[in-house]
């Protein structure tokens, strides 16, 4: 159970790395 509760959790943090990449990125390209 807490194996799946870390999964989760990484998985969280990978998309909101990748969400603040993106947004930093989109953020450079415009100005």
């Amino acid at each position: 159970k807490s194996a799946k509760l870390k999964a989760v959790a990484q998985n969280l943090k990978f998309k909101c790395i990748v969400l603040y990449i993106d947004f930093n990125l989109s953020s450079l390209v415009y100005n």
